[in-house]
């Protein structure tokens, strides 16, 4: 009863911050799964002296029975080992569900992570899709210049030609 009233608490183990804190601090991915992986660490070293402490007080509760056999004992040991199962399987029941948030938290920072350099990438093509097409149209106008260019010096040249054979014919 008393591990059991010395350990347990609203927080498990864990800091009383939240775990967006991890997040928030400026650390990014790696720094809330450094601080995570040692908050899980804390966590399972209590949980394994906690574990440590009820195999002992099991061991000394069967040798005090081989010798005393005493019913009252018994049934107080039934009774602190059905409330240590319990404060057991709770706070497995809670770390796994304290995991599964921290993950899910976790993947929501990714994505938005994700999403954002996505978004940063898109905008960046886009403004090149822009400029190409801006050069595209400039291209484009420049040929149909060269172009109209191009045919007036052909006009030019036969009428040039046609002045050349004029000018021969008179001869």
């Amino acid at each position: 009863m008393a591990i059991q009233a010395q350990l347990y608490s609203d927080n498990i183990g864990f800091p009383m911050c939240g775990s967006l804190d991890l997040i928030d601090n400026g650390c990014g991915l790696v720094g809330a799964a450094a601080g995570f992986n040692q908050q899980i660490s804390s966590q399972l070293q209590q949980l394994q002296q906690f574990q440590h402490l009820q195999n002992q007080h099991q061991r000394d509760q069967t040798f005090s029975f081989g010798s005393t056999n005493n019913n009252r004992e018994s049934i107080m040991f039934e009774k602190q080992r059905y409330e240590i199962d319990q404060f057991i399987k709770s706070q497995n029941e809670r770390l796994r569900s304290l995991l599964q948030e921290q993950r899910k938290q976790q993947y929501e920072v990714l994505v938005k992570k994700i999403d954002s350099k996505a978004s940063f990438l898109l905008r960046q093509k886009d403004e090149e899709i822009v400029k190409v097409r801006n050069k595209t149209m400039e291209l484009q106008n420049m040929l149909k210049k060269l172009e109209m260019e191009n045919q007036a010096w052909q006009r030019v040249a036969q009428e040039n030609e046609a002045m050349v054979v004029s000018l021969n014919n008179r001869l």
